[in-house]
């Protein structure tokens, strides 16, 4: 329907990944992502901000068994809401060995 507008729905949204490996043990990358300007309910009548958000990941193979990785998750710690009165999760990191039996 022309003029309907979806509830929390961005008219434009990108994402973007880049991964190298800088030897044959490991890797690392970065993502991007953007939301669009939005509104909250179908009658536009609670705007939410665009929101970019940026994150790094990376591996490294111990041995044969064993790779150590990592994540964060909101590098710059941006704060938005995907929903009118909830925000969104701050900068996270995660770790830990994968083990391959």
């Amino acid at each position: 329907c022309p003029g309907w507008v979806s509830a929390r729905l961005p008219h434009h949204q990108a994402n973007a990944v880049l991964v190298g490996s800088p030897n044959a043990d490991g890797s690392l990358g970065a993502s991007l992502g953007y939301e669009g300007p939005r509104f909250d309910d179908a009658y536009q009548g609670v705007p939410l901000a665009s929101y970019t958000g940026i994150g790094l990941f990376g591996s490294r193979r111990l041995d044969d068994t064993f790779t150590l990785f990592a994540r964060i998750e909101n590098l710059l710690d941006a704060h938005e809401e995907p929903a009118f009165g909830y925000g969104r999760m701050g900068r996270a990191v995660y770790g830990g060995i994968r083990a391959s039996l």
